[in-house]
């Protein structure tokens, strides 16, 4: 190669370094967020065999353990999360990957070790049992085997491994790779597997020498902590290469394989060549043993039975670690009886002033106790005195170190005391009572003091009570006082012990009675229903809604002695109030006497007033004549006749329900029994009830007659409105009938008029009222009236020309017009008359105008013009 290749081709392995270098940095700064140690704490190494012994020399194909110690310095700040990181030499490989947990002699983890396969690297990540503990140290195991890759065997193997301050060598003799023996009959191995460390191969390597075995059995014991996995079993014949690779040949059929009580047999008849027998187990430990081992026996006919153990490798790996802490008991103690305090509370602070814990409290015996503390100077500072002590932040010091490892120290406080004052009372003057006795008790109801008496001012004291709830109880009265045992609670409160608690118990007077009898004033017979408040003598009440019962008594107890007095509120029904005091006493040491007082009621009475009225006009109306019942209709009293005014009185009526009802109307009215309902209501007979009354006059009725004023013949068709004397509208749209005739009924007495709002046609409207009275008492026959109307004159028509179609000729008269024209009509013969005009032809009379006339012609000249056009309509048809 020229100078130049040689040249870039360094160039190019350096830049591959560097590349490699810097990714290498670049994965460490971007994984890893905590400190690695490397090997600083690595202290020994060395390898174990199988039983544990340090060695130099293996076999090109035994197992060994690379067993290490290490430490943490306590000068060092190692947190959770930190790691050791080292790489086992090339020249030992691994299994598999492990990963595993390094544990103290109590089962907390230390740290977490992972190591890869691929690349014999070592990662310890501790926990945060490094930051509670001092002199943090363990122990690692790594099993591997020479890596056959760079080992040939026969040969001295440097391995360097690195250590705290460095790396160490250790030259190891590794033996020759021997082939195997011509004459080898039977050889069994196995190992765990790389994926799997619960399951486990086995191989068997049956009659390499070839040799001639009639009826050959194969015998197979699981060894312990396994179990057989049946179904795995395989069996070929086949041939092995001298470096032991196995060419398979013909499979055995599994109907010769059998399972026995401890494992399985396979029978391999007459045997010349050999046979490679494979299976696996499953580990009952989860793979945590570091070996495990199988036996396997080859028999047949005139063949010396041969027996081989076998252990799989030592594989996986280990570790164990620990570390050195202190403790500290402090006792909670009274700085006078040296008794022991629970409660009080404090907290753990280091010597950097970090809070380690708080709320630390001391148990029933006074104590609390801290483990595991590194090496340090700590303080216990009380956050919380015991109940009824006063609080002391004073810092107990103390110190962990390698000869002070297990700290006692002592904590004193001094109790706070309290006192009370209870003031005895009267319950109804609030009079302090000398006398009282009571004891003390805690509040289980123990007694502390006894024959604690009230003095001149009715108060006790008592000082010196540590914090805590305590009650008085009272054993003894004063004099003349009822005794009261309910406990009087109260707190003596830590913290305010520098107040007095003050209490107060009230004692109540013993009791008296009294009854109230309620009497009707009249005639003595007792009240039911009456209600009382009862009033201390200043008029405060003190009860309310105190009723008198069927025997009209009312009763009431538990009165001290002193005055009182009874105040009505409510009397009995119908009668009056009277609120006028019952004033009476309970006299002390009378007590046992029932005092008796009585109040008598009178009945009160109401009065009514009924006034008469027209239903119409509500004019009052006198005479009617009443009678006056009860609510049952029973009658009380009979001829109340409304008097000049239309009212009648009653008075001195109790109060309930009463009805008036009619016996006679005044002249002129219909009489109405309808009952007249009123009630006197007890509390309001101040006020006279008021009611009214109504009749409705007599009607009658009226007709009128429609007549044309010059025949007198009947009109029907004519309309009229009725109205009263004043012309307001009483009814519209009145027709006269076919017989000209209209009736109008039930008109009460009265001026009323007709005023025609339509004619009959072909008569002049005529509006002036028919005026007409109705007369009270002539109410049986109707008024008869009539109105006469006129009939409109004809309005004569002019001559118009006649169109060329020529009419028939029309009859003329000319005649002098009379003063009124007149064109006669039939009257309608009704069925009543007998004497109906004979039909009269009407006769069309031209009447010339005269000067100054406003008679018009037009209609006849439209009559004519439509006649025309008729004709000259006919003709062209």
């Amino acid at each position: 190669m020229s100078k130049n290749g040689n040249f870039l081709k360094k160039v190019g392995l350096a830049f591959l370094s560097i590349l490699i270098v810097a990714s290498t940095i670049f994965q460490t700064t971007v994984v890893k967020a905590a400190t690695s140690y490397g090997s600083q704490f690595l202290n020994t190494v060395e390898l174990l065999d199988k039983d544990g012994v340090p060695q130099t020399d293996f076999g090109y194909y035994d197992n060994m353990d690379v067993h290490y110690t290490w430490s943490i310095p306590n000068s060092t700040n190692v947190k959770a999360g930190d790691t050791m990181d080292f790489t086992l030499p090339s020249q030992l490989a691994l299994a598999t990957d492990l990963a595993f947990d390094v544990k103290d002699s109590k089962g907390q983890v230390v740290g977490t070790a992972t190591v890869k396969k691929a690349t014999n690297q070592v990662t310890l990540v501790f926990s945060d049992y490094v930051e509670k503990h001092s002199d943090v140290k363990g122990e690692l195991d790594f099993w591997t085997a020479f890596n056959q890759k760079v080992i040939t065997g026969n040969e001295t193997v440097d391995l360097v491994f690195p250590l705290e301050n460095g790396t160490t060598v250790i030259d190891v003799e590794v033996g020759e790779k021997t082939p195997v023996s011509p004459t080898e009959t039977l050889f069994k191995y196995g190992w765990v597997d790389a994926s799997n460390p619960s399951l486990i191969h086995w191989v068997v390597r049956v009659n390499y020498a070839k040799v001639n075995i009639p009826n050959a059995v194969f015998t197979d014991i699981i060894g312990a902590k396994q179990t057989l996995n049946f179904d795995s079993i395989k069996a070929f014949h086949g041939t092995y290469s001298a470096d032991r690779v196995f060419t398979a040949g013909a499979p055995i059929s599994s109907t010769n394989f059998s399972a026995t009580s401890d494992g399985f047999s396979v029978a391999l008849g007459n045997l010349t060549d050999s046979v490679q027998i494979s299976y696996t187990t499953t580990t009952t430990d989860g793979g945590k043993s570091t070996q495990y081992d199988n036996t396997a026996k080859l028999a047949g006919t005139d063949f010396v039975t041969k027996q081989t153990s076998t252990w799989t490798p030592a594989s996986g790996g280990g570790g164990e670690g620990g570390g050195t802490t202190g403790s500290v008991t402090l006792t909670k103690e009274d700085a006078k009886t040296k008794a022991t305090l629970a409660g009080a509370e404090f907290k753990l602070v280091d010597s950097k002033g970090t809070v380690l814990q708080e709320n630390i409290t001391t148990n029933a015996s006074g104590q609390l106790s801290i483990a595991d503390l590194k090496f340090d100077t700590y303080q216990l500072i009380e956050t919380k005195a015991p109940t009824g002590y006063k609080l002391d932040t004073t810092p107990v010091e103390f110190t962990i170190g390698e000869n002070n490892q297990a700290i006692t120290v002592t904590k004193e406080n001094t109790l706070n005391t309290g006192s009370v004052e209870l003031t005895k009372l009267d319950a109804a003057t609030k009079a302090t009572l000398a006398g009282a006795t009571f004891e003390l008790q805690d509040k289980e109801g123990n007694t502390l003091q006894t024959d604690l008496k009230t003095d001149e001012n009715g108060v006790l004291k008592v000082t010196d009570l540590v914090p805590g709830s305590y009650q008085f109880v009272e054993t003894s009265a004063p004099t003349g006082y009822k005794l009261d045992n309910s406990p009087v609670s109260f707190e003596v409160v830590a913290g305010e012990t520098d107040q007095v608690v003050k209490v107060t118990k009230e004692n109540t007077l013993e009791v008296g009675s009294v009854e109230l009898t309620k009497l009707d004033a009249a005639t003595k017979a007792t009240l039911a229903g009456a209600t009382f408040e009862l009033q201390d003598k200043e008029g405060n009440t003190l009860q309310t809604d105190l009723k008198t019962d069927g025997n009209g008594v009312l009763k009431v107890t538990d009165l001290v002695p002193g005055s009182y007095q009874f105040v009505e509120t409510s009397a009995p029904t119908g009668y009056k109030l009277d609120n006028s005091p019952v004033s009476f006493e309970v006299v002390a040491g009378e007590t046992d006497q029932v005092v008796k007082v009585t109040k008598e009621n009178t009945l009160e009475v109401g009065s009514v007033e009924l006034t008469k009225l027209d239903s119409a006009t509500k004019a009052t109306l006198a005479g009617a004549t009443f009678e006056l019942q009860d609510k049952e209709g029973n009658t009380l009293q009979t001829g109340l006749k409304t008097d000049g005014n239309g009212v009648l009185k009653v008075t001195d009526l109790v109060p309930g329900s009463y009805q008036f009802v009619e016996t006679s109307a005044p002249t002129g009215y219909k009489l109405d029994n309808s009952p007249v309902s009123f009630e006197v209501i007890a509390g309001e007979t101040d006020q006279v009830v008021k009611v009214t009354k109504e009749n409705t006059l007599e009607v009658g009725s009226v007709e009128l007659t429609k007549l044309d004023s010059a025949t007198k013949a009947t009109l029907a068709g004519a309309t009229f409105e009725l109205q009263d004397k004043e012309g307001n509208t009483l009814q519209t749209d009145l027709k006269t009938d076919e017989n000209g005739v209209l009736n109008v009924t039930d008109l009460v007495p009265g001026t009323y008029q007709f005023v025609e709002t339509k004619a009959p046609i072909g008569y002049e409207l005529d509006t002036t009222p028919v005026v007409f009275e109705i007369i009270a008492g002539e109410t049986d026959q109707p008024v008869k009236v009539t109105k006469e109307n006129t009939l409109v004159p004809p309005t004569p028509v002019p001559p118009t020309p006649i169109p060329p179609t020529p009419l028939p000729p029309v009859p003329y008269e000319p005649t002098v017009p009379p003063t009124k024209p007149e064109v006669p009509v039939t009257p309608k013969k009704t069925e009543n008359s007998e004497d109906s005009p004979k039909t009269t032809p009407i006769r069309i009379t031209q009447s010339l105008p005269k000067t100054g006339d406003t008679n018009s012609f037009a209609g006849l000249g439209v009559i004519l013009i439509a006649l025309s056009l008729s004709g000259l309509l006919l003709k062209r048809k």
